[in-house]
């Protein structure tokens, strides 16, 4: 992995930083819609200073990214609920492994069990 030296532009103020060759593309893409974002938000706020804008887009940044983290969690929720129908679904079929388990564990009853016993030992 190559490290590369490059300077990105964020509210008119240059930036040195080291990176990999492979976050190059990534990084300098977020620094222009970093910058396009301020400006929208200039054209709507006229008066926002530069801190002004940059705390706004960080707002609106973080807003976008909880709405995400919200949607894949309920996505997540509903994946769940899918696979335990397919999970009911598959033991009915094949039966349900756990319960296969359980009575595999159950000791064998001897057929001369102990009521059997009892009773010859009574008569």
């Amino acid at each position: 992995m190559t490290r590369l030296q490059i300077k990105v532009r964020i509210a008119n103020r240059h930036y040195p930083m080291r990176i990999s060759d492979k976050e190059e593309g990534l990084l300098r893409r977020a620094a222009v819609e970093l910058n396009e974002a301020m400006a929208l938000c200039q054209k709507q706020f006229s008066g926002a200073d530069t801190q002004d804008l940059l705390a706004m887009v960080a707002f609106d940044q973080m807003v976008k990214r909880a709405r995400r983290e919200n949607e894949v969690t309920a996505d997540q929720s509903k994946l769940l609920a899918h696979f335990g129908v397919m999970q009911k679904a598959l033991n009915s079929v094949i039966g349900d492994p756990e319960q296969s388990d359980a009575s595999a564990r159950q000791p064998n009853k001897d057929p001369l069990d102990s009521d059997e016993q009892s009773s010859q030992t009574d008569a």
